[in-house]
């Protein structure tokens, strides 16, 4: 269950550096233990964007535990050299500071992101 929480997790993190498009782009890239990755092509790169989906047994507040703490994230996110928060403008919008490691010859990765929290009448809490 926890490499499960950590792959949500992972997924999760990384939709938050793109924009939310058409789903009619996306193409399925992997079905496998319940995880569920599209991906589609972006425009003047050579790299592909993705986007995945899991179920996990966990409530939303232990999610958003993690996400919402940039200092976890060199604990379950794939190569995440170091993390913090830079901004913080209210409870549901902030930014992040992300340094990401990357094999010889590639440079590591800095990535700043805003993430703006939501929840609906439903009970559906959306990262973006």
């Amino acid at each position: 269950m926890k490499l499960t929480k950590q792959i949500l997790i992972q997924v999760i993190f990384f939709l938050l550096t793109v924009q939310a498009l058409s789903a009619a782009d996306w193409e399925l890239a992997k079905n496998k233990n319940g995880v569920v990755v599209h991906t589609r092509e972006v425009e003047n790169s050579p790299l592909k964007e993705f986007r995945g989906k899991v179920l996990i047994q966990a409530s939303t507040d232990e999610a958003l535990a993690l996400i919402t703490n940039p200092s976890t994230y060199t604990t379950w996110l794939h190569d995440c050299k170091s993390a913090e928060k830079l901004k913080i403008n209210n409870k549901n919008e902030w930014y992040v500071y992300l340094l990401n490691g990357a094999p010889w010859p590639v440079s590591n990765r800095d990535v700043i992101f805003k993430a703006n929290l939501s929840s609906d009448d439903k009970g559906t809490t959306t990262i973006q």
